[in-house]
């Protein structure tokens, strides 16, 4: 195979690669922090505290790229951004409390409610209606959390399943609040 064969056939497969094995890292590290917060042995607020912590390193650099190709961004945008990212920190708390005290699984489930929260405020604030199949669907989502959250009978050995269950779900509405605050 020639260099011009290489050219016309585009990019090498390993650079098409690399943006899949990326999103297949980012989705195992993701994944996996329920487990690291167990792992940790931290309190709810320092596991919360070092994620964003994390985070900062990784996103100051790319912000500071985004002020000098954009400038200062203008003041109902950094509203937004502090509220959606007030809510995203809370989340992380209460999260990382529900993990603690209902388990990884229960909590992973109830967070799901976000997939609720977040058309429901497009609809109400953006006014684009969900369809007729995801409202239909809301009801069995709803029973399906409420089934997981030990509603008819908890896991007899996580810590506290009452409040981990009410955290995981707290935590999902607000997850859908960020999610909204950076869709905008």
């Amino acid at each position: 195979m020639s260099a011009e064969d290489v050219r016309a056939a585009g990019s090498p497969p390993a650079r098409k690669a690399l943006p899949v094995l990326g999103v297949i890292l980012a989705a195992v590290l993701l994944g996996s922090a329920g487990l690291f917060v167990i792992l940790a042995e931290a309190t709810a607020p320092t596991a919360a505290f070092l994620r964003c912590w994390i985070a900062v390193i990784v996103l100051a650099p790319l912000a500071v790229l985004e002020l000098r190709r954009h400038g200062r961004f203008p003041p109902k945008a950094i509203l937004i951004a502090a509220v959606s990212g007030a809510a995203l920190g809370i989340d992380y708390v209460l999260w990382a409390q529900s993990v603690l005290d209902a388990g990884l699984g229960v909590s992973t489930v109830l967070i799901s409610v976000q997939v609720i929260v977040f058309p429901a405020l497009v609809w109400v604030f953006g006014g684009s209606r969900p369809g007729w199949l995801f409202i239909c669907c809301v009801p069995v989502m709803i029973i399906g959390m409420l089934l997981t959250g030990g509603v008819f009978g908890a896991d007899e050995t996580a810590a506290n399943p009452m409040r981990g269950a009410i955290f995981g779900v707290l935590s999902g509405v607000l997850y859908g609040v960020y999610i909204f605050g950076i869709h905008h």
